[in-house]
This record gives C-alpha cells, sequence and structure tokens, in this order.
C-alpha cells in the first residue's frame, strides 16, 4: 500500500512531472494518505484547485491518526530528538500513520528518509 503525503499529492493536483512519477508509483491503486495531509492541503488550497482537490478526496482513503499511531509517533519523536534530528512534528504524525498501517510513503519530503521502520518512495 502507498500512502502520499502533502508533497505527493500536490505534484499530482498541480499536474506537475513528479506527479507522473507519482501515479506510476500508485499505478492502479486508490490514493491512500492521511488526515494530516488532508488537512495541509485544505488548509493550502487555492480557489482554482478547490474542485480538484474535493475530487482527489472524494475518491481517497483518508487513514486517521489513532492510539497506536501516538505510541509510535512519540518513540519517533524522542528518538529524533536525542539524536539532534528532529523534524516537523506533523511529519513524525504522517510517518506513524505509515508505519502502523504497513504503508510505503510517497513523497519529496528527504526528512522523512531521518526515521527508523519508514518505508517511502522518493520522488523528484
Amino acid at each position: 500500500m502507498f500512502i502520499l503525503d502533502t508533497s505527493a499529492l500536490l505534484e499530482v493536483i498541480r499536474g506537475r512531472e513528479p506527479g507522473t512519477e507519482v501515479q506510476k508509483i500508485v499505478g492502479n491503486q486508490p490514493y491512500i494518505t492521511t488526515s494530516f495531509t488532508q488537512h495541509e492541503i485544505l488548509v493550502g488550497m487555492k480557489p482554482h484547485e478547490m474542485q480538484k482537490i474535493g475530487e482527489l478526496f472524494n475518491d481517497a482513503d483518508v487513514l486517521a491518526f489513532d492510539s497506536q499511531s501516538s505510541v509510535i509517533s512519540s518513540r519517533t519523536f524522542r528518538e529524533l530528538r536525542q539524536s539532534g534530528s528532529l523534524i516537523n512534528v506533523v511529519d513524525i504524525f504522517i510517518a506513524a500513520i505509515c508505519i502502523r498501517n504497513g504503508g510505503t510513503l510517497v513523497t519529496s519530503d528527504r526528512d522523512f528518509m531521518k526515521i527508523k521502520g519508514l518505508r517511502y518512495e522518493l520522488i523528484n
């Protein structure tokens, strides 16, 4: 299962070259994302993107942050803080949801490389 983060979904929405790469990775599978990614996109959407974003989220599965994700994210936060490699906490939440659900994160954000146990596909 591939889970798209904000950077990957924005490339799809905006129809740029990396969006084509995302579509190749995902193939015929439905788009899956997290509630945090959905929030980030809805907050930052431009008026001309509203229809496409609405259609995208109607067709996408959105994974929520649950108790197990909380345990994973707190452990990850502590590990990153101890190593001096702390990243954006929302990215830690997204990674925890991916780990909890056994998914592979599709992203262009290299910060995710710092998270132990996270499977990811980097797009350009």
